[in-house]
């Protein structure tokens, strides 16, 4: 965890994978807790909260991405360059991480439902 908190301290901007991490850890460190009595009720929306802050990182870098690509294109007749095949990978690469991650708060807003 306390690698995860670094990379957050260093560029909280750029380090979605840093609170996905944290997000991943919390759900984890917590299951372990089940039968202490010191367990973090709140663990869940905790989870929830870092995975929603990788979420907003992932979507401005992936309009971000959408932008250069959108100049690219303007500058450029041929839209096949290289640059643009990478950007274009770049946002499926990071559409699939996203669409991963909201799965995940998703599963675990129904895991709170049917706990409450």
């Amino acid at each position: 965890m306390e690698h995860f908190d670094r990379a957050i301290e260093l560029d909280s901007d750029h380090s979605a994978a840093a609170f996905a991490g944290k997000g991943w850890l919390l759900l984890k460190g917590k299951e372990r807790l089940i039968f202490s009595k010191q367990q973090d009720l709140d663990y869940k929306e905790s989870a929830v909260r870092v995975f929603n802050r990788a979420l907003e990182i992932l979507s401005d870098e992936m309009a971000v991405l959408t932008s250069i690509q959108t100049l690219l294109q303007q500058r450029c007749s041929n839209i096949n360059t290289a640059l643009s095949k990478q950007l274009i990978q770049k946002v499926n690469i990071l559409g699939t991480y996203c669409n991963s991650l909201e799965n995940v708060v998703t599963v675990v807003r129904k895991s709170q439902r049917l706990i409450q």
